[in-house]
């Protein structure tokens, strides 16, 4: 079995997450930016908002890696005890980071 994501697609979902975020914080010509300007210009304009960026992408890529570890045992379908728990502790990670990033972002 695949990876459920593959590293070019999680680049992607990150500098698109980044351009949104930039956009609604009215950040000038957001999508013609890489993502190290953006980051910077979200630290700038909102630093609460670029920690909370900052954990969620945290949390994305320890979910990812998680899928990552367990595609190298090749035990998708057949998780052992231990990758059980790790990919649930990271889903929740991630969902919860998610959620408390989406919050912020309709607060602006």
């Amino acid at each position: 079995m695949a990876l459920v994501i593959d590293t070019p697609t999680l680049k992607s979902f990150f500098e698109s997450t980044l351009v949104r975020v930039a956009t609604k914080l009215n950040i000038q010509d957001a999508d013609w930016k890489s993502s190290h300007e953006l980051y910077s210009e979200i630290a700038n304009v909102n630093g609460d908002m670029y920690k909370l960026l900052v954990d969620f992408f945290t949390a994305y890529i320890a979910w990812y890696n998680v899928h990552v570890d367990i595609d190298k045992a090749g035990t998708a379908g057949q998780l052992t005890v231990e990758q059980n728990k790790a990919l649930n502790d990271a889903c929740n990670a991630r969902d919860q980071t998610r959620s408390i990033l989406i919050d912020a972002y309709h607060q602006i």
